[in-house]
């Protein structure tokens, strides 16, 4: 299982809240990139959590320090919207890029993104919030109401040729509380073939390792991280036993 470290990004700072609300600030994005790569974790996702509201130059930089400081699988996303979206993106060194709003907006260009570039190089996204005991998909950092249930989202999902999809639990993002094996089960029910990796609430001392390894293929971690709640090398190893 992927020990993956997810960094987001706010006006060219890292922050971080809790059930995708209330940022606070953490610090510089290429530092902490560069940190967590020598701490030893496998991947990097990054996210630009407000895309649309300055300036991409911005992070078009950080992305390229980024990019020439780590020497592990780097995903970027946030803001994409069209073909020259993804190709600005690896062209400035992403291996991958990561897919939410589009996969409401415009599903059609996730299956043509995949033909271009390959199923490897995407990941798509579904955020979750259980209302009235039922699992539903947001979007836009859960500020926008899908509609769509999450049982309906994934039967559209498992037809398409992605690589790997990103679950966030939005009631836990930030909580430290313990990851929801729920909503794990039922999407490893769902995709029984395909790469699974999961966001949110995730505790180093309290989640059963041998069931993440069970369900999972990779892990994202973000608060545990920046509070020096984890040595990410002792609970790579862990992960080994």
């Amino acid at each position: 299982m992927r020990f993956i470290s997810k960094l987001e990004i706010k006006n060219g700072i890292l922050v971080k809240g809790r059930q995708l609300e209330g940022n606070r600030k953490i610090g510089d994005p290429i530092k902490f990139a560069e940190k967590y790569f020598k701490n030893g974790v496998d991947e990097i996702f990054f996210f630009d959590i407000v895309a649309s509201l300055y300036d991409s130059n911005i992070l078009d930089d950080i992305i390229k320090k980024i990019c020439s400081k780590i020497f592990i699988p780097f995903a970027v996303g946030g803001g994409i919207r069209n073909l020259d979206d993804c190709k600005k993106l690896f062209d400035l060194g992403a291996d991958k890029i990561h897919l939410n709003s589009i996969l409401y907006k415009d599903i059609n260009l996730v299956e043509k993104i995949c033909e271009i570039y390959g199923s490897q190089a995407v990941c798509v996204e579904v955020q979750i919030k259980k209302i009235d005991n039922v699992y539903n998909c947001f979007y836009d950092r859960g500020r926008e109401f899908s509609g769509i249930k999450l049982i309906d989202r994934l039967n559209v999902l498992k037809k398409l040729n992605w690589g790997e999809i990103v679950i966030t639990d939005i009631d836990k993002d930030g909580m430290n509380s313990g990851v929801n094996f729920d909503i794990i089960k039922i999407i490893r029910d769902n995709l029984e073939n395909r790469q699974i990796l999961y966001s949110g609430g995730f505790n180093p001392d309290t989640d059963n390792k041998i069931k993440l390894k069970q369900y999972l293929d990779g892990i994202l971690v973000a608060s545990s991280l920046h509070q020096d709640k984890i040595i990410i090398k002792n609970f790579s190893q862990r992960l080994e036993e």
